[in-house]
C-alpha cells in the first residue's frame, strides 16, 4: 500500500487576512465568528417549527369546534326525533 505524503503547509495571503485596524477594541470573550452563524441558525429552525406547531394547533382547534358547534348536513338541518318513554 503506497502511503501519500504529508500536504505542505500553506503561508496565509496577507490581504486575506487583516489584523484589527490600529485602535480597535477587542475582546478574548468574544463568540467563535464560525459557531455564532451555525447557533443562530439552530435556533431560526427551532422557532420556526415552535411557530409553525403554535398556528396548526389554534386551526386545529378552531376546526374542531366549528365542526362540534355547527354540524353540517346535506340539506343543511339537524333533525332530532325525540320519543318520551313513560313507564
Amino acid at each position: 500500500m503506497r502511503s501519500r505524503p504529508e500536504p505542505r503547509p500553506v503561508a496565509p495571503d496577507p490581504e486575506a487576512v487583516r489584523s484589527p485596524e490600529p485602535g480597535a477594541v477587542t475582546s478574548s470573550e468574544d463568540p467563535d465568528p464560525m459557531a455564532f452563524p451555525a447557533r443562530r441558525s439552530r435556533l431560526v429552525a427551532v422557532f420556526f417549527t415552535l411557530a409553525t406547531t403554535a398556528v396548526a394547533v389554534v386551526l386545529g382547534w378552531t376546526m374542531w369546534r366549528a365542526y362540534m358547534d355547527t354540524p353540517w348536513t346535506r340539506d343543511g338541518t339537524v333533525r332530532a326525533y325525540v320519543v318520551c318513554l313513560d313507564g
